[in-house]
Order: C-alpha cells, then sequence, then structure tokens
C-alpha cells in the first residue's frame, strides 16, 4: 500500500513539473536581443540551411493535405531567433519543426 502511495504522489509531483516543461520550450515569452557581432560559425550556417529545408518539408507535407500548424509555429520561432542572431536557438527550434513533421 505504501508503494502505490508513493507512486501516486510522485506522479502527481513530476507530471505537471515534465507538462509544464514541454509548454515553456514551446512559447517564448519576449522577443529576443539581437545579437551584435558578425563572425559566421557553423551553427549560423546550420540555421540558415536547416531554415529553408524546413520550409521545403512544411510546403510537401502542406501539399500532401497534413496538418502542418505545430511545424509552422516552431518554423517562426527559429526564424525569429535567427534574425536575432541567435542561432542554437534557431536550431533547436528548426529541428523541432522537423520533428513535428515526421
Amino acid at each position: 500500500m505504501r508503494r502505490v502511495l508513493a507512486a501516486v504522489l510522485t506522479g502527481i509531483l513530476v507530471a505537471p513539473a515534465l507538462m509544464g516543461r514541454s509548454t515553456a520550450l514551446a512559447q517564448t515569452a519576449e522577443p529576443l536581443a539581437p545579437r551584435t557581432h558578425s563572425r559566421v560559425t557553423m551553427m549560423d550556417l546550420k540555421a540558415h540551411h536547416l531554415k529553408d529545408h524546413v520550409a521545403h518539408e512544411i510546403a510537401q507535407a502542406q501539399q500532401n493535405g497534413r496538418d502542418v500548424s505545430v511545424a509552422q509555429r516552431y518554423k517562426s520561432e527559429g526564424d525569429s531567433a535567427l534574425d536575432a542572431g541567435h542561432f542554437r536557438i534557431a536550431v533547436d527550434r528548426y529541428e523541432a519543426a522537423e520533428k513535428a513533421l515526421h
């Protein structure tokens, strides 16, 4: 009985934290501040490549009649991060968009 109670209490305490984490990643509270350096990095190149790649995949999925709303939201977040110079965040969002399509 104690084990069952402990498992239930653990689920009650842990589940909301996990659910909140996934929503926190999907929502951006404030616009990202622009970066000031101009050095081109591998992450910069990867982000620009993924931007084009994800746009192409979204267009194909849309032509096939699939729901692409989640992927479009992640791509939009990636575009905002890329415009602000936050390449790692942009890559993360574009990769999330790819996952949403598969």
